[in-house]
């Protein structure tokens, strides 16, 4: 573009050239976009050029400095998302048949594992148990609601830690405990247990669950003779000396029962409530 005086042209013309450079730079790609107005001036002599001001039209450099930030925008490339969703592992946990249709058994992990890899075809498996309730003493009981995600809270911070100390010291962990739950809340602590089992990622157990009362429900020996059964079927049996049971319901007062102490008292293991055993604290 060309703006010239009103005045006519002499012999002598010199052309000054102005440049108006704005640069967009794209996030991404690093391009780049250029525009350039040309002002040009002739006049009689350089002197009277350079003491001239020259006024160009703002109109025109907006819209073509418009013009290249638009097109520079147009070419950047679009970052990719990445989701902020991280697909969990799956757990290791499965739910088996249930024994009699009215006790549910799990199993996560190989809790055999840690006593059969050294070991010859010809040698007997003993192994020693650390048998332990769920709600009250490995986590805090939910109550019978069927709202709301399905989570859980471990009783005290120090359980997993503990868990993992059975686990290292040669304990297979079982899990044995009355759930008289029917229809969505039974659902629910099904949904709840492989939730347990990943927060215990590299410790395996077995689960038992009375849901009826029957011979399986505590204070009664059923799973622990459904335990002793599967165990036999692979070749291994139980050092009852060596194992224990820990419970709340001791038949203390604020105890909704004696269950478990007196499911400890019928198969003969030493018994120990969440306190004395998670907490450290001696009975009175």
């Amino acid at each position: 573009m060309s703006i010239r005086p009103n005045a006519p042209l002499t012999a002598k013309s010199v052309e000054v050239e102005k440049v108006i450079k704005k640069r967009t730079r794209g996030s991404d790609e690093g391009l780049s976009a250029t525009t350039a107005i040309e002002v040009s001036v002739e006049s009689q002599d350089t002197k009277s050029v350079t003491r001239k001001k020259q006024r160009v039209d703002q109109t025109t450099v907006t819209t073509l400095a418009t013009f290249a930030t638009t097109s520079t925008a147009s070419t950047s490339a679009k970052p990719k998302l990445a989701s902020i969703f991280t697909p969990q592992e799956p757990s290791s946990f499965r739910w088996l048949s249930p024994f009699d249709h009215t006790c549910l058994r799990g199993v996560h992990l190989s809790p055999l594992q840690t006593f059969t890899a050294s070991r010859t075809s010809s040698e007997p498996i003993t192994v020693k148990v650390a048998a332990l309730d769920l709600d009250g003493t490995l986590i805090r009981f939910a109550g019978f609601g069927t709202k709301g995600p399905v989570r859980f809270d471990w009783w005290r911070t120090s359980v997993p830690g503990k868990l993992k100390e059975l686990h290292t010291e040669g304990y297979l962990i079982a899990i044995v405990s009355n759930q008289k739950y029917k229809g969505k809340s039974l659902q629910r602590f099904q949904d709840k247990v492989p939730l347990i089992a990943r927060s215990l990622s590299g410790i395996p157990f077995y689960i038992f669950a009375a849901t009826s009362d029957d011979k399986f429900r505590k204070p009664g020996t059923g799973m622990w003779d459904a335990l002793v059964s599967m165990l036999e079927v692979e070749g291994a049996t139980i050092d009852v000396k060596s194992s224990f049971f820990v419970g709340d319901a001791a038949g203390r007062s604020g105890d909704h029962s004696d269950g478990d102490k007196g499911f400890a008292k019928a198969v003969g293991l030493p018994f120990f409530t969440p306190e004395q055993y998670f907490l450290g604290i001696k009975p009175k």
